[in-house]
């Protein structure tokens, strides 16, 4: 067994303890970062996960079933006003270090900034407001109780988004997305699976749904004002809205207007149905 712990106090600040067993890897640290602060997390690969709490400083815990600084060279610096982790394979890397399992779990002040890059992994991101970015290569994507502006992408994985009260970005090149709750403008696309969002009550911002090879479903106040388009490649639209009805009726396309009309909504699948229902 390996067990490094190094303790500093609070004016030079970084808690730090590092256990080795059996070939197990876990990290402690504790950084500064005050409310309104911003993580930003760079690495080749590994799971994270980001929740929000009431207490200052940034509390990492990093886990992996192997002696992970062997693989990674790991990185945690203090900035003023932000936090950045990085963890990147050292070269040359052996044929095990592609099967290593590596996870961040990150504890934050509620009101925290995000910038979330990983090269192999999930990424999920709980109670925080501010804005936040995240980008995976081969996971996940999966947010709650966010307040702030979300752009979010994988290349490979699902995606879902419970409550977020701002504008909405999401894009998967091989996954399902899901979406609810949403209060702002949307640009969600999909280029291999099924979308379902439904937009939170009183949300009249419109946007522009997508996917290349699934079905969408999406749900309306049916109390607002929007313009809708919407176009099924590979199938037809329905609606169970009272909506006005412009331009030509057919089955794989619609137009039209909801309440008074206002901020256009575009929906189009290339390979399946949509359909349109009230909340």
């Amino acid at each position: 067994m390996r067990r490094t712990c190094f303790w500093i106090f609070p004016l030079l600040a970084i808690l730090s303890c590092t256990i080795t067993l059996k070939g197990s890897t876990r990290i402690e640290k504790t950084l500064k970062l005050e409310p309104g602060g911003t993580v930003y997390l760079d690495t080749s690969g590994g799971d994270v996960r980001v929740r929000g709490a009431a207490e200052s400083g940034a509390r990492v815990v990093v886990t992996s079933t192997s002696d992970v600084e062997r693989v990674y060279d790991l990185r945690f610096d203090e900035q003023p006003h932000a936090v950045r982790i990085e963890a990147h394979r050292r070269s040359p890397a052996g044929f095990w270090s592609n099967h290593i399992s590596l996870r961040f779990e990150i504890q934050v002040p509620k009101r925290t900034n995000l910038e979330i890059r990983t090269g192999g992994g999930d990424v999920r991101a709980d109670e925080l407001e501010g804005t936040f970015r995240m980008k995976t290569s081969g996971g996940d994507v999966e947010t709650t109780d966010l307040r702030g502006n979300l752009d979010a992408e994988t290349s490979g994985g699902d995606m879902r988004v419970r409550e977020l009260k701002g504008d909405l970005r999401l894009h998967t090149s091989g996954g399902d997305i899901r979406a609810a709750g949403i209060s702002g403008h949307v640009e969600v696309q999909s280029s291999g699976g099924d979308i379902e969002v439904d937009l939170a009550r009183g949300n009249a911002y419109g946007g522009d749904i997508e996917t290349s090879g699934g079905e969408i479903r999406v749900a309306l106040d049916p109390a607002v004002s929007l313009d809708l388009d919407a176009s099924a490649g590979g199938g037809d639209v329905h609606t169970d809205l009272p909506l006005t009805i412009t331009g030509k009726v057919a089955e794989s396309s619609l137009r039209g207007t909801l309440g008074k009309g206002g901020q256009l909504l575009r929906l189009h699948s290339a390979g399946g149905d949509i359909r349109v229902r009230p909340l």
